[in-house]
């Protein structure tokens, strides 16, 4: 279903209902990646992931496939752990 007819599993992508999913499971990460992350950053970062892991499964490209723990490793350490790395770093100051 999620290959051939995603919108049967998944609300329209901005929908009330998508909105919720996304608080949803932004509050349940957001405990996990506080481990690592202060309160404010680990909400935004949890939203970010969710909203990355839905736009994956809505939309899924060849590479990687959920089954590849390389592959998906290799998107977490491309793409999610620079920005988490970023967030979690103190912005410098402007003069």
């Amino acid at each position: 279903l999620l290959e051939h007819e995603p919108s049967t599993i998944f609300p329209h992508p901005a929908s009330r209902a998508m909105r919720q999913v996304v608080e949803i499971a932004g509050a349940f990460l957001t405990p996990h990646l506080g481990r690592w992350l202060e309160p404010p950053q680990a909400r935004q970062a949890a939203d970010w992931v969710v909203r990355i892991a839905l736009s994956y499964a809505i939309t899924p490209v060849e590479a990687p496939r959920p089954d590849d723990p390389f592959g998906v490793r290799a998107l977490v350490d491309d793409l999610l752990a620079p920005a988490l790395d970023r967030l979690s770093s103190p912005v410098a100051s402007i003069p």
